[in-house]
């Protein structure tokens, strides 16, 4: 009789992982996040199904304020960000799973004063091309949620200001754009030139 191999769960994903392209790992993470934001849309269209939208929008706001939360502490953590200025809360957000996907730009006036420009959001341009007008809601409540409480995890001294946020009048418009400006007590022992 042959003898039978085991093998440890965590040992084989830690070879698969070491035995990865940079490009590999790289397209890998991307393909999580998306699948992360995917799951989010089915299971907020399942709720929608059975509840209606108005619990589902209800329940999405409780759930990405607890996800939110343990993302950004997460990160934090993982990535050892020191310095809780605005631009570092840009490069955190960059990493984030649900900002994978999108395309913009970041305007610097310095590092607690930025303006976050969306300039492709594949949630919105789904939505805009299902026609029934939720990308409005969805900017102007769930997203507005998510980024004050992605600023107030990272730094409660980080205040956010939507600008512009949908509908867009036509199709080259920008998606939404934000203020992000560092305010009260820690303003001082942040302010640093870029």
């Amino acid at each position: 009789m042959e003898k039978l191999k085991i093998l440890n769960l965590e040992s084989l994903v830690s070879s698969q992982f070491e035995n990865c392209s940079r490009e590999t790992l790289i397209t890998l993470l991307t393909l999580y996040a998306r699948l992360y934001m995917v799951l989010d849309g089915h299971w907020y269209l399942s709720v929608k199904d059975r509840f209606g939208d108005e619990q589902a929008i209800d329940a999405d706001l409780q759930i990405w304020e607890k996800q939110t939360r343990k993302e950004v502490d997460g990160l934090v953590k993982l990535m050892d960000f020191r310095n809780r200025d605005v631009l570092s809360l840009m490069e955190l957000s960059a990493i984030m799973p649900s900002t994978v996907g999108s395309k913009g730009y970041i305007e610097v006036k310095n590092r607690n004063d930025c303006t976050l420009s969306i300039t492709h959001c594949p949630i919105v341009g789904t939505l805009e091309k299902e026609g029934k007008g939720r990308e409005k809601t969805l900017c102007t409540v769930v997203c507005r949620h998510i980024t004050a409480i992605t600023a107030l995890s990272f730094n409660p001294d980080i205040e956010v200001k939507p600008i512009k946020m949908p509908p867009r009048r036509n199709q080259d418009e920008i998606y939404c754009q934000w203020q992000y400006k560092l305010i009260g007590a820690q303003k001082n022992s942040h302010v640093s030139s870029i």
